[in-house]
Parts: C-alpha cells; structure tokens; sequence
C-alpha cells in the first residue's frame, strides 16, 4: 500500500517536464584522505559541509565501509565510529548509546533515516531489530557525538546518527542478493531500479533473513530466532531549481523472546516462552528549492506508524504524523543563516496486562519548535563563530531553550581546531509519565511465621512487587563542552581528537513510596504492590577523549583505528560515586583492509571494556573480538563475500537486557557466505 501510494504521489509531480540532474557516483574506497574529509555532510547543521569545516565530534562510516565490515546490519555497522557503544541483546536486539548511558532503550541517542526520527515516545529509545534498510542502499551513516539538540530538538542529548541513503539514480537496474551461514541461517535481497517517466528514478526492494537461535552463557540454545521481511521504494526527481524525493517502507519482524514476569509465589518469578511481534511503515516526502544563489528552503513530511506485541506483557501501537521547514539564506559575505519550524503529533494506545499498563491508556503527544543558527565568519577563511538555539514545546514537560556556540579555526589547509558549548534536554518518555510497570521479579515475604495469610491484615505475609506508578517527571538538561582537533598529513594519514565534559542535571531518579504500599492482585495472587516514584534527583558529570585514525599505508592497505575513553561521576545526595551506567568506559577499534590481486581482505579487532555492576544490569567482563572478511570481484558482475565474526572465543557475553527482562544470551562464533550479482 504505501509503495504504491508512493509512486502514485511521485508521479502527479514527475510528469512534469523537467530536467534531471543525477549526483556523481564515487567509489568512495578509492578517494584519498584529502578527499575523504572533503565529503559533504549535512546532520549537523542540516546544510551541507564539509566534513573538515564542521566544529563537532562528527564520524563518517560510508557504504564502502560497511560492505567491507562483513556487518549485517546497521547496530554492526556503528562499531566502527569512535564512542559508539554496541551491544547485542539477542534476537536482532541491541543496546546502542553514545558517550554512556547505554540500555536496551538508551535514552539520550536521537536516531534517523534519511531524517527521519525513529526514536520513539513510548520508552524513549529506538527499536532496532525493526530497522532494516538495504545495507547496499545505504550512502553513509554520519555518526555526531554531542549533542545535537539545535537543530534536531530533544533527545539528541549525547549524539546523532543519521542513516542516509542513496539517491535513486545511484541504484539503477537489477541487485539480487544472498547468504547463508552459521548464525545468519538465510538472508536474500532483491532490487530493480530504473528511469520513471522522463526525468525521474526510482527503485523497489525486498528483503527477508532468518537468524538462529543463540545460546545462553551455559551453552544452552536460548530462544531468540527471528525472522523479519521488509520492502519499499524511493523515487526522486529533480528539476534546475528543485528537488523532489518520495520514499517508503513496511516491514514485518517475528521474534521469539524468553520473558521473566514477576509472581507472588515462590521463585516469585515466571519465565514464559514468546514470540515477539513487530510490524509497522512509513511515507516520507521532501521537496528542496533553490530561490536563488544566496538563499533556498526546504520542506519535509512523514507518516509513520509501528505495531509491538509482547505476548503476556503488552500491546502497543503509535502512529507519528511530521513536518518541517527549512530556509538557508546567505546575508553580505560574512553570515550564512539558517532557522526552521517543526511540528509532530504521536498518538499511541497500549493495551496492557498485569506487568505494565498506562494510565491514560491511549494519548496524543504533540511537538512544536523552531530554531535559527548563523555561521559567522570572523575572518574570510580562518575564523567561523556558529551561534544558535532552539526552542521547542512538548505535552509532558512544557517548552525548553537549547543553545549552542560553536568556534571553528582553520590553522592551515591541512588543521583545524574547534571548541564548543552547547545545552539539550531528554524529555520523558509515555512510559515514565503514564506508566505502571512492575518489576522482573518479586520479593519474598517479610515475615515467614504463621499464619502465612497475605491480605490487608498480614501485609508482612506479602510477596512484595515493586511497581513504578505515573509520576510528573519533567526533563533531564545536559550542558557539554567539547574541543577538538584535525589533522591531514599530506595525502595518506588523517587525525581526529576529541575531548569533552558533560554536566547532566535533573536526571532520573527512583524511590519507593512506602506509605502508599497496599495489598493487590499480582496474576491471581495477593501481593504487596510497593509504588516506586520517578523523580529528578541528582546530576553527573562524565569526561571523555575520542580519537580516530585512517592511515593509507600504501595504494593497496588502508589502516583504520579509533580508541575512547570516558570517566563518570554521580553527583548523589551523600556525594558518594555510584556508577549505575551500563556502558564500558573503554571502547577500542583497529580495521587493516587490503586489495591484492583482486581479492579484499579485511581484518577488524575490537575490544570492549568491562560493564560494571548496577541495579539493572549485572557485571560483563572485558571481551576482545576479531571479524575478517574476504571477497572477490567475479565475471559477469558477481560479488562473493566469506565473512567469520567474533573469531577469538567460542561465546561471549555483551549485554543484559533492561526494561524488558529477556533471557541473557551470548554472541556466538559465526560464520556466513554472501553472493550479490548486480546488473
């Protein structure tokens, strides 16, 4: 359906006579360190520049990089960007965060396709085992550690990630595509693209994959295989003035999950085999306009609209309604001025069960605000000051102010410093404010002697279930200072280093409300409900350095490195530390990739430090993991691709799930055969 509303939308405007403009298609593993930073990006200030004048913490990972990494999919593909935290949950599920705070929800992570928000108000944070675009469509991911809230708004506290995909003119004719292997059981891609009416382009796709079952950490085979199918299309046209892209997708995920639900008798805690149900779509639409040399605008819509059914836990559907407008415009020769409007509406109902439920069941959350940013130029080549804010309102917590001051000093053609100081706001989630969710597991009863009763009389008698309960919690306010540095030596080494500060304010907090406790239904059973209360209670202060490398050894060897490494202190009441973050503070990456001969070799050592124990999520030690790939160009446009994953140990631990309590599950030692043939 929405493939076909697409290209009926497409079509009233591409038959229109106009004059096609299709971009170049570079082979981006065959530009030199120069012309790499000299790539256009367009996340952080949403106008392109170039990657060596934008004053932020900004990582590019380009398809090239991607095919090359043997990652099947985008969670993989983000271990390559410097800060980036990734970490796998089993069945498709993963744990992504930037700069800490990492969860199966990480909260403080804006994420987009092509612009598009996929953060979702219901727990704030981004369901990944349902995003599933073609990996060979994929142009680059710009990867913006810091905050990005100016322009993107809220929740784009501790980093951006933008997926871009590529124009349609890029992806003509035939790509089928195809694998199999140890974990990987079988996954297949198949695209058409072509001309459409005179001055258009477009392309449709499908893809499905099967994933096996994982182990859990006594070697035991868990229950995590899933299977999911997407399809879509992307059309664009472009005329001298204008340019016009229609895209659209659905997508349908089946996941099997292990899920303890708490119980009011003895163990005080049920485990239930599921499977996990996701489906959903989305329409987007965007239309560009040059108004003249010095100004142009642009204006963006989506509808998006996801289903999550989580047998005996809940139910949720969300439909998302947006627009924004952008005007870029270029006032005498020092200032290039940008601002815009945005407005979104998200309405979702949960029908839920004895574990979680929302009160209002169903509700109608609204997003309006407007920002402007000017790129002042102190001097004419070495001096750029970028001020801005944003002001944005919200249903929750009412309207915020995010500024941002940004400094950029070309030293030389080849170095650049820049500084930063910037504020932005996670607001909270449906999840936090409307609902009542209880805890994996209950407490055993205070008293043990008879007469064993649990009722109003005898609460001592009670399995006790802790229970969040709707509360008022407003937002939490991040303030971050940031310094970098940049480095091209000659044409074959590339430096980027980053430091930084984060002051976090007003972050969440919890606390049991014992007055309130009172004797409930907990699945057929007395119990003694304890409401636990959100609130805004203490602040935090993380410090880190960020450093990637890319080296061009010779013409044929290419050496990639990034390293991070972050400090963290709680600010509680006692000022004690109490570090409840379930993020390594260590993260290190090495990728070698080799061209001999027609062959490509390439080689990707990671190591993960240990993450700490907290309330939610038990100690994981330090891992060290190698992935390598090899490939081959083959006649009559045929690709193969021998990948093996996670090469050093048999098994090991990366993440335990948060939020929703899944079984623990290791990744495994893999391995996957893919074949693609384009024509």
């Amino acid at each position: 359906m929405i493939v076909g509303l697409g290209i009926a939308l497409f079509g009233g405007y591409a038959s229109s006579s106009l004059s096609a403009t299709e971009p170049a298609n570079h082979g981006l593993a065959d530009l030199s360190i120069q012309e790499l930073m000299n790539i256009e990006v367009t996340s952080a200030s949403k106008k392109a520049q170039k990657l060596s004048e934008v004053p932020a913490a900004i990582f590019v990972i380009t398809g090239e990089d991607i095919r090359r990494s043997g990652a099947r999919n985008v969670p993989e593909a983000l271990r390559m960007a410097p800060g980036v935290d990734v970490a796998a949950i089993g069945g498709g599920r993963y744990a992504v965060t930037i700069r800490g705070g990492n969860g199966r929800f990480a909260n403080k992570l804006l994420v987009l396709v092509d612009g598009r928000s996929v953060y979702t108000p219901l727990f704030s944070g981004v369901v990944w085992e349902a995003l599933g675009p073609v990996l060979e469509d994929i142009d680059r991911i710009e990867v913006i550690r810091g905050p990005g809230a100016v322009v993107w708004g809220a929740n784009a506290v501790n980093g951006v990630i933008n997926i871009i995909s590529k124009h349609s003119t890029e992806t003509q004719g035939v790509l089928v595509s195809g694998g199999t292997g140890t974990e990987d059981h079988g996954f297949a891609t198949l695209q058409y693209g072509n001309h459409l009416f005179s001055n258009g382009s477009y392309r449709v796709y499908g893809k499905t994959e099967v994933h096996g079952a994982s182990d859990d950490a006594s070697g035991q085979p868990g229950n995590d295989r899933y299977r999911s199918s997407h399809a879509g299309f992307r059309a664009d046209d472009r005329r001298d003035d204008s340019a016009l892209s229609v895209q659209g997708e659905t997508y349908t995920l089946a996941s099997d999950d292990r899920i303890n639900i708490p119980n009011a008798l003895p163990p005080y805690l049920a485990t239930i085999d599921g499977q996990q149900h996701n489906s959903g779509g989305n329409l987007l639409g965007r239309w560009d306009k040059t108004l003249s040399p010095d100004q142009d605008i642009s204006l963006q819509t989506y509808f998006d609209f996801s289903t999550i059914e989580i047998p005996d836990f809940a139910t949720t559907q969300q439909k998302t309604l947006d627009f924004e407008f952008e005007h870029r415009i270029h006032v005498g020769t020092r200032n290039d001025i940008t601002w815009g409007l945005n407005y979104r509406s998200s309405g979702y109902r949960l029908d839920g069960t004895d574990v979680v439920s929302f009160d209002p069941a169903s509700r109608d959350l609204r997003i309006s605000g407007a920002f402007a940013q000017d790129e002042l130029r102190l001097t004419p080549e070495s001096l750029r000051l970028t001020l801005g804010a944003k002001v944005e309102h919200d249903t929750y917590t009412g309207a915020h102010f995010m500024p941002n001051a940004r400094l950029l000093w070309n030293v030389n053609a080849s170095n650049q410093l820049w500084a930063a100081v910037s504020g932005a706001v996670r607001t909270p989630s449906a999840g936090e404010r409307d609902g009542n969710l209880r805890y994996n597991a209950a407490f055993p009863p205070l008293s043990t002697t008879p007469p064993n009763v649990c009722d109003a009389a005898h609460p001592d008698h009670c399995a006790i279930q802790p229970v969040t309960v709707p509360s008022n919690l407003g937002a939490e306010r991040l303030t971050a200072y940031e310094v970098g540095y940049r480095s091209e030596f000659a044409d074959a080494f590339s430096l980027d280093l980053t430091g930084f500060v984060h002051h976090y304010k007003e972050l969440e907090t919890s606390s049991y409300d014992i007055a309130n406790a009172g004797v409930g239904d907990c699945g057929g059973n007395s119990c003694l409900l304890l409401p636990i209360v959100l609130g805004n209670g203490f602040s935090a202060r993380e410090t880190g350095v960020e450093v990637a490398a890319d080296w061009r050894v010779v013409d044929w060897w290419r050496l990639q490195s990034s390293y991070s490494r972050t400090w963290l202190k709680y600010g509680l009441p006692d000022d004690s530390n109490h570090a409840f973050d379930a993020s390594p503070r260590t993260l290190l990456s090495l990728r070698s990739s080799m061209d001999i001969a027609g062959t490509h070799l390439d080689l990707w050592l990671r190591h993960v430090g240990e993450r700490v124990a907290t309330g939610a999520s038990p100690f994981i030690p330090e891992y060290t993991t190698l992935d390598s790939a090899l490939s081959w160009n083959l006649p009559f446009n045929f690709d193969v691709s021998l990948v093996g994953k996670d090469l050093l140990d048999k098994q090991h631990l990366e993440f335990v799930s948060d939020g929703v309590s899944s079984q623990p599950l290791t990744v495994d030692r893999s391995a996957y055969v893919k074949i693609t043939w384009t024509y």
